[in-house]
């Protein structure tokens, strides 16, 4: 079966840059495109009515798109019906056993999010692969491709898992990799209550060793597959990772999948990065199958 990924084409104004992202990726793992219309049925009864009598319409929406379509990457369309768009994406992607689920940049500021809903963050939870989402105007530089790929690597248990994805995925593309590790010892991070000044010391020089270790094993795990280099911030992640976003042109960072009570937690550092930092981000939630271009 060919390898599958899948575009979003919602909002209409986002899906060209999504088109674009997904398109360089497509190139680099040698998969197919299935381009998703979600019809937003309001009664579950009537969605196979509801999405027959727009499917027409959105077939020939999502067709224009297509016209003419990425070079060498061979696209299809599908129209779905659900509950939700998230809902739809999700049961899209399960059907193609897609690697991939790309979405374009969010047009809505932090309070509309509040009101309306987060796509992405809620397309992410329990996505049943990977999410990447592209920024706003890629469509309009994608000629550029995507020389630099960037991985943040936290030192948990999917460190090595997210790494090997990005080898693969910067492989693929011809790019250059840059590994970052955010180390949390600046002032204002909380540190346990009961060190005194030295075992403060000793405890930030110990996550600085520890950061230094988890990126020289980094180096020796890429190997000679990319030209891989190495930065270590000190900061809260938020704000680390999306200055260091700045620096390159898609971003591979993991996410812990806390399930429906503590979904609140996996948009803490995921959510901030995904909404505000300039790049492409790819997001890969913790226990799901590696996307396209992966190492394995």
């Amino acid at each position: 079966m060919p390898r599958t990924i899948i575009v979003a084409a919602t909002p209409p104004e986002a899906a060209p840059d999504a088109l674009a992202l997904a398109a360089d990726l497509a190139r680099a793992a040698d998969a197919r495109l299935v381009v998703a219309g979600v019809a937003v049925a309001p009664l579950m009864v009537e969605r196979a009515i509801y999405a027959d009598a727009q499917r027409g319409a959105m077939e020939r929406e999502l067709g224009l798109l297509l016209e003419p379509g990425p070079a060498g990457v061979a696209c299809t369309v599908s129209v779905v019906a659900s509950h939700s768009v998230t809902r739809g994406l999700h049961r899209l992607a399960e059907q193609e056993q897609a690697e991939l689920l790309v979405l374009g940049p969010s047009h809505r500021g932090a309070v509309l999010r509040a009101f309306q809903g987060d796509l992405m963050l809620s397309t992410l939870h329990d996505s049943p692969c990977p999410l990447a989402v592209a920024p706003a105007g890629y469509a309009d530089r994608a000629a550029a491709g995507i020389p630099v790929v960037g991985v943040a690597l936290d030192g948990g248990e999917e460190s090595d898992r997210v790494l090997d994805h990005a080898i693969g995925l910067a492989d693929g593309l011809g790019a250059a990799l840059r590994i970052v590790h955010v180390a949390t010892t600046s002032e204002g991070q909380r540190l346990p209550p009961w060190l005194d000044p030295i075992g403060t010391s000793r405890y930030v020089q110990a996550v600085h060793d520890a950061g230094t270790t988890l990126l020289e094993d980094a180096l020796t795990r890429a190997g000679d597959r990319v030209e891989a280099t190495t930065v270590m911030l000190d900061g809260h992640p938020n704000e680390a990772l999306v200055d260091f976003a700045a620096g390159v042109n898609l971003l591979v960072m993991g996410s812990r999948a806390y399930g429906t009570v503590g979904r609140v937690l996996i948009g803490t550092t995921a959510g901030r990065v995904l909404h505000n930092a300039p790049c492409a981000v790819l997001i890969a939630p913790n226990g799901v199958a590696l996307p396209a271009g992966s190492a394995a």
